[in-house]
């Protein structure tokens, strides 16, 4: 089988595309159960990120903060907009790893059930006037966040064949 390079387009084009659509703007889609749990971690993701931008005004370094929140948005955007969008299966580590649209499936629902239970933390937050004190119990999110990054990079590896032979 040849090997051919891509030639030709304009990737400036390509990747004013990608930001767009998977970093800055991800599109809502309300129709399918993945569209709605991507919708749900996109917007909750969004709320934590505002609430912490709030508080970033109240600690030592309001810039560095306030940047930090700015690319996690944008990451997870990029990052769950990805696992949403891989379709068939991914073999990782020589192919030891198999993980199937099923397995994206699982991951994002436990997401979107995790990022909807940050919510009802951030309110018992509010009615108990804790965040006063800085306690949002982000923290949960942080970690959230290391585990998107993973099973984004495993999404982002290309589909095996059905009969792919792997050498490792």
């Amino acid at each position: 089988m040849p090997i051919s390079l891509p030639t030709g387009g304009d990737s400036t084009a390509d990747m004013r595309e990608v930001l767009t659509t998977r970093v800055l703007f991800p599109p809502l889609d309300f129709t399918t159960a993945r569209g709605k749990q991507v919708a749900a971690i996109i917007l909750c993701r969004a709320l934590y990120n505002l609430v912490h931008l709030f508080l970033a005004g109240y600690s030592r370094w309001p810039f560095v903060i306030a940047l930090w929140h700015v690319a996690d948005q944008c990451v997870a955007n990029y990052c769950v907009t990805l696992i949403a969008e891989a379709e068939g299966e991914r073999r990782v580590f020589g192919g030891r790893l198999r993980f199937s649209r099923k397995h994206f499936d699982i991951f994002l629902v436990v997401l979107a059930v995790i990022h909807v239970f940050w919510v009802f933390i951030l309110i018992a937050c509010i009615l108990s006037y804790a965040i006063f004190f800085g306690v949002t119990g982000g923290e949960v999110l942080a970690v959230v966040e290391v585990a998107i990054l993973p099973i984004a990079w495993i999404a982002s590896r290309p589909e095996a064949d059905e009969g792919d032979l792997g050498l490792a």
